[in-house]
């Protein structure tokens, strides 16, 4: 059974959110240390306000320094707070611009990709990991690039053969993150 996925508008910045949480979650160092780092970030971020504000209201007369543990505090806590929307504004930023719609078949022998500038095909047989993760499929060619297959942008088969569909033609089992 063929598959098909018609993304209109190319991908959209909450599938590019769920591919930046599925890279990290299918990998062992990164599930343990994103966590870290974001916590590190917030804690840090909160430290640096507290301490910008005591610089201007508690006395110590040094507005400079009080304004750059501000900024500091408040970058610091974004980048906490907001680490996978700053990835996926780092993924859109590396899309081709003006794709137009995207539509990814999966058919018997290989995975064809079609946009408004593009064609290609690519062999089962170079995936190297697939996950499913949020109602989406993340078909990995390599540590960072991967085809989104959301079920809600579906077109043509059935959403509960893809999973079976994708471990026969891969060769690999669906990772369920």
């Amino acid at each position: 059974m063929d598959f098909q996925f018609r993304f209109e508008n190319g991908y959209d910045f909450y599938e590019l959110i769920l591919l930046n949480k599925a890279v990290v979650r299918r990998n062992a160092f990164l599930r343990v240390f994103v966590p870290i780092l974001r916590s590190v970030f917030v804690v840090g971020g909160l430290f640096f306000l507290i301490t910008g504000c005591m610089f201007f209201f508690a006395g110590f007369h040094d507005a400079a320094m009080g304004a750059i543990c501000i900024l500091a505090g408040l970058l610091w806590f974004l980048l906490g707070a907001f680490y996978y929307r700053y990835g996926a504004w780092k993924s859109r930023r590396m899309l081709l611009k003006n794709l137009g719609s995207i539509s990814i078949s999966l058919n018997e022998k290989d995975i064809h990709e079609l946009t408004s500038r593009s064609e290609a095909r690519f062999s089962y047989h170079v995936i190297q990991e697939v996950c499913f993760y949020k109602n989406t499929y993340f078909v990995f060619l390599d540590k960072k690039h991967a085809f989104i297959l959301s079920l809600n942008k579906l077109s043509a088969g059935q959403p509960d053969l893809l999973a079976k569909a994708l471990e026969e033609r891969c060769g690999k089992a669906v990772k369920q993150l």
